[in-house]
């Protein structure tokens, strides 16, 4: 099957990335880790569209995240199958 498999992931939780990494190492799947837009890095502009005193900056981040990885899916179209995975 050809499949691509990206994870939404919060850098800062480390091991939570080498779990999720050993697994589908251990299963040879090809995947990449999102790690763009986490809540600290995100800009006023990344900001400008959402109401702040609605969302979690936790939420836009994982939005944005998401929107991201259907972009790399969109320029991509290698493969057959895309999965999205949020850690």
């Amino acid at each position: 099957m050809n499949l691509k498999i990206y994870v939404m992931h919060y850098s800062p939780l480390k091991e939570r990335y080498i779990f999720i990494k050993n697994q589908l190492d251990k299963y040879n799947f090809n995947y990449e880790f999102i790690t763009e837009y986490d809540k600290e890095n995100l800009t006023a502009q990344n900001l400008s569209s959402f109401n702040l005193n609605k969302l979690k900056m936790s939420a836009i981040s994982l939005f944005l995240k998401h929107i991201y990885s259907y972009k790399k899916i969109i320029d991509e179209i290698n493969n057959s199958y895309y999965l999205i995975l949020e850690d």
